[in-house]
């Protein structure tokens, strides 16, 4: 699931489709059907452009949601290059350049990065696994990239090993840092980044900021982390995405719940839990859907209230 402005892009859970769904209209703009037996892995959407990603090749597309126009730009710009096809990505992102041209950034299996300009229609090697790890040989499994986050122009990589995970300049192709080992917290799940931290989400709901412009821990995190309310940590939930709505507010979210935690606030000892899983409340069960908006707005119609450190959001500002 990928929000970008008033539109919201999902892959289907059979592999095979990709929707695209006006928000405030809670209508369906697109829907791609997929031809062939490769099953979607991976997809990118940001301002109308699209790709995704199977286990043979990966395809991009523009879609023009005012005459509902979708055209294929992949033969375009393979043949610009000179190549087949597109390779198959682990991840994809889309990012703007510096002189506002939209790119597309691919990460393959073996954590080749590749950037193509959709503009120029020119596809050039940012970086390679030999150059982001030097000799350190690394096992297949251990290549695998679990989440990619982009902002301006600095990429995250958080590999499965928790003890990879780098920051690189997205024009050098180098490594800017890499990020400091978290003992205990698990396995990294939801990454987010503005203009001065990094914050990653782990699975043992554990959050960690780090201060992205003196390359260190951020403060919060050497006075909080190991401050974090039991009934947080041991919640039902374990969260999958992360936005950092401002300088000191950064929205966590997880299949059936989100809550903002406010860096200005000081941390409570504990957090009023509103309900841990909608499926057991009351109202959740007497709730008669008409949609699947309605069924989006009652997965998030609950979690932390209280004007705390870790506080609740308002369901209206979510519509």
């Amino acid at each position: 699931m990928i929000l970008s402005g008033n539109h919201l892009l999902l892959k289907t859970a059979d592999g095979q489709r990709i929707e695209l769904w006006d928000c405030t209209a809670k209508s369906l703009l697109l829907n791609i059907v997929k031809k062939g037996d490769y099953l979607i892995q991976e997809c990118a959407f940001k301002d109308g452009w699209i790709a995704y990603s199977d286990a043979k090749d990966t395809q991009i597309f523009k879609f023009n949601a005012s005459d509902f126009s979708l055209v294929k730009l992949t033969p375009k710009l393979c043949l610009a290059n000179a190549i087949r096809n597109l390779p198959p990505a682990q991840k994809l992102s889309f990012i703007e350049n510096e002189d506002g041209q939209i790119e597309l950034l691919l990460v393959d299996r073996d954590l080749n990065i590749f950037v193509a300009n959709l503009t120029t229609n020119s596809i050039r090697t940012l970086t390679n696994g030999t150059s982001l790890f030097g000799s350190t040989k690394l096992a297949s499994h251990d290549k695998i990239l679990r989440l990619l986050h982009t902002n301006s122009r600095r990429a995250i990589l958080v590999l499965a090993d928790p003890s990879k995970t780098l920051m690189i300049d997205l024009s050098t192709g180098k490594v800017d840092w890499k990020l400091p080992h978290m003992q205990g917290c698990g396995t990294p799940l939801a990454v987010a980044s503005d203009a001065d931290k990094v914050v990653i989400a782990y699975d043992t709901n554990k959050i960690v900021l780090f201060d992205s412009i003196n390359l260190r821990l951020h403060d919060w995190t050497k006075r909080y982390l190991d401050r974090l309310p039991d009934n947080f940590l041991d919640r039902y939930n374990r969260m999958i995405g992360a936005i950092c709505l401002s300088d000191s507010k950064i929205l966590l979210y997880t299949n059936y719940t989100y809550c903002v935690l406010d860096l200005n606030l000081p941390m409570p000892a504990e957090v009023e839990i509103v309900q841990n899983h909608p499926g057991k409340s009351i109202e959740g069960k007497q709730f008669n859907a008409q949609g699947w908006f309605d069924n989006l707005k009652l997965s998030q119609s609950k979690y932390l209230a209280a004007p705390t450190a870790i506080a609740s959001v308002d369901t209206a500002v979510m519509q």
